[in-house]
């Protein structure tokens, strides 16, 4: 295997223990076993590797889903079986982390699934993005409380607080 391979698996092993912004560079490089030439080959900076370490090992499978709440159950249940990684990864908040990253995923697999691939207006994007940021929070909230509720569960109350005027999906209030 190339040694981006496991760079990444090297970082998803030091997020079990540890939040991103308590890791650094010449940490990932000496666990790794390798050099800084190596990782600068094929990374700018550790938040460049965390994505690619999440598109590796979190987000691999999700990508084929064929409905919304298909995906929505992978996500959960993968999240789910690496609660600590997701945790420590989502702590920082602010832009450019794996976090944003998450929000723009979900929020593309929403238009993917949702409105069958069809542009949506400025207005509706915006939509999309503040139902993706809450379902981020959703996600980590349920897990940081030990993710007791079942994944269906949750699932459904996604499902029901979707904002009206996405693919006809929420309740009117």
């Amino acid at each position: 295997m190339k040694i981006d391979f496991y760079i990444e698996q090297t970082l998803f092993k030091m997020l079990e223990k540890k939040n991103i912004d308590e890791i650094f560079v010449v940490d990932i490089i000496k666990n790794a076993e390798t050099c800084k030439g190596s990782f600068y080959k094929y990374y700018r900076d550790k938040f460049d590797c965390h994505v690619r370490c999440f598109k590796r090992f979190i987000y691999k499978d999700l990508g084929l889903s064929a409905t919304w709440h298909e995906f929505l159950s992978g996500l959960l249940t993968v999240f789910s079986k690496n609660a600590s990684v997701i945790i420590n990864s989502f702590a920082p908040t602010d832009f450019n982390t794996v976090r944003d990253y998450n929000n723009q995923f979900i929020g593309e697999m929403y238009i993917k699934l949702c409105t069958g691939g069809k542009s949506v207006t400025q207005s509706q994007m915006r939509l999309v993005r503040a139902y993706a940021a809450e379902i981020t929070s959703i996600s980590c909230d349920w897990l940081s409380s030990g993710h007791v509720e079942s994944v269906a569960s949750l699932v459904s109350f996604i499902k029901d607080v979707q904002p009206v005027g996405l693919a006809g999906g929420g309740r009117q209030y």
